[in-house]
């Protein structure tokens, strides 16, 4: 899900009263389905392989990947400031990467932009949510994970 909509595994339904969830792991492991239960931004690339390996073996699988909505995870009271993503522009070099701008194409994160006339990657400050996924799949590392206060105020 993208946030905030109500689906099964939600703890309440369309009209906010608390429901038990559904935990879709237990369902497909009752049904004897080989079954991983994966944050997919701790750690992409663990989660390429579970991928990988499910594609190559017989039978029926199923990946969960879970991670709490980031947007509704900022709100919360009790969270404290998150970190943003930065892009070293002197490290980002573009279209020479040999990536083809996975950064800014396929992952399809709404931060990041690729700015065509300096042929670099950019990130808007205001709408990063500081997942770190970008930080993992950059070939050049030029991305790097700040602490959101230092960036406002320093």
């Amino acid at each position: 899900m993208t946030g905030f909509q109500v689906n099964p595994a939600s703890p309440f339904t369309q009209l906010g009263q608390l429901k038990t969830p559904v935990v879709v792991e237990n369902l497909t492991r009752s049904l004897g389905i080989k079954t991983t239960v994966l944050d997919p931004i701790e750690d992409i690339h663990k989660a390429t392989k579970a991928v990988q390996e499910a594609l190559e073996e017989d039978g029926a699988k199923v990946i969960v990947f879970r991670r709490p909505c980031p947007t509704y995870e900022k709100r919360r009271p009790d969270q404290q400031q998150p970190s943003i993503a930065r892009i070293d522009p002197e490290k980002c070099i573009g279209d020479q990467c040999g990536c083809n701008r996975f950064c800014s194409r396929v992952l399809s994160c709404p931060a990041i932009e690729h700015n065509a006339t300096e042929n670099k990657a950019y990130i808007w400050n205001d709408v990063c949510n500081g997942c770190g996924l970008c930080v993992q799949i950059c070939s050049q590392k030029a991305i790097s994970l700040i602490d959101a206060q230092t960036e406002v105020h320093g």
